[in-house]
Order: C-alpha cells, then structure tokens, then sequence
C-alpha cells in the first residue's frame, strides 16, 4: 500500500500485503499507507495483510476481500470500518499500544490479540452471529490484562479461547454479543489463562480440559464450572 488511494491484486498463491506508514520530508511526519477507499484482492491462496497504523485516523477501505488474515498494530487509537471487507477469517492486534476498534464486521473472523496489552472492540453486523450455536474464538499469543469487548444484534453461544505464548492475562471479554448470551467458555492451548473479571452468570460450563498450562477463572453466583 502507497500512500496514493490503491487498487491492489494478489496471484493465486499466499500474498503479503504490506501497510507500513510512510514519511513525508515535506510535512515531517509519518503518515498511514491504510486508507480510506483504498482496495485489495486477495484472490487465491491464504493472503495476509500487514498494517502498522500511526496516525489515529478512521479508516473505510473502498473494498477489500479475499485476504484471510489481518494484522494491525496500532499506536494510536484506531478505528476501522469492515463494511467493505469479506472474507477476512482472523483479525490480530499485534503488539498495539492503543486501542484498536473494528466496526461493522460481517463474517465471523477469530479475534486475536499477540504481545499487546491493548483492548480490542469488535461489533460484528447481526448476520455473523445469528445461528443458534455460534462459537466466538479468540486467539491469545501473549496479553497482559486486555479487555475484549464484543458487540452484535445476535450472540454467541461459545466462547473459545486459545491460550498460548506463555502467561496470559485477559481483564474480560465482555460486550452484547456475550453478556447474558454465552452459555459454554471452552479454553484450550498451551499457555497459562488469568481472566479477571467475573464470568456472567449466563455460563452454565467451563471446560479448560485442552489446555495445558493452567487457567484461573473468577466465577459469579451461578456459574457452574
């Protein structure tokens, strides 16, 4: 990605797409190559795009699909419209300092948080959630005390979390798409998991049998585990 508004093409093989901020001598500063109305296509393969975003700025890609996996690392707060993203299948903030913020999600894409102790706000349109036994995953790799939060119309009835990477602290995972919804927490993966915050009292099973390395979850009056 340029800093002009691109229409960019993958093969049909894996592609890297690249967003790394650029400078411009003239203004002094670093400016997003992610921009508003810019587009992509992944075609075939399992496609990746990189973004490391600076600036803050609200961002609506012109349309964007066929790029699987997406990693953004953001150093200011970032807000991101996926109205016109498909087939995105999992969605990092990788090593984040601020807050990223996804809206207007359409397809149900694992969330993923690796070596950041940022938050992640994700509000999916109510047709990624609306089957009666939707499963949230969400991929930890480490964090140290993000919070998750997670909007939808509709909800979902699992959470899963997997937890590698070492040591992870997660404060909660909260939101519409989960408070008074998500009746079963299943959590797998090698790493030790601390949520911090109480589960709500709509989970009626916890099963951390596939994980590895420890897991310690407060629990509310109700919660059976």
């Amino acid at each position: 990605f340029t800093l002009d508004i691109d229409d960019l093409e993958g093969s049909e093989g894996d592609d890297i797409f690249v967003a790394d901020p650029e400078f411009v001598p003239e203004q002094g500063d670093q400016f997003d190559t992610l921009q508003t109305a810019d587009r992509a296509a992944g075609l075939g393969g399992n496609d990746t795009l990189e973004a490391f975003l600076v600036s803050g700025n609200n961002i609506t890609p012109g349309g964007i699909s066929g790029i699987e996996t997406w990693n953004i690392s953001t150093l200011a707060g970032q807000w991101i419209s996926f109205a016109n993203v498909t087939g995105a299948t999992q969605i990092n903030s990788v090593e984040s300092t601020d807050t990223l913020e996804l809206d207007a999600v359409g397809e149900l894409a694992t969330l993923g948080l690796m070596n950041t102790d940022a938050d992640l706000i994700v509000t999916f349109e109510d047709a990624a959630l609306e089957g009666d036994a939707d499963v949230l995953s969400i991929a930890l790799d480490p964090v140290d005390g993000s919070l998750i939060t997670v909007h939808c119309g509709e909800g979902a009835e699992t959470v899963s979390i997997d937890s590698s990477g070492g040591d992870n602290v997660l404060h909660a995972v909260n939101g519409t798409a989960v408070d008074g919804v998500t009746e079963a927490l299943i959590i797998t993966g090698d790493g030790s998991l601390e949520m911090q915050d109480p589960l709500t009292g709509t989970i009626v099973d916890v099963d951390a049998s596939g994980n590895s390395g420890g897991v310690t979850v407060e629990t509310t009056a109700g919660v059976a585990t």
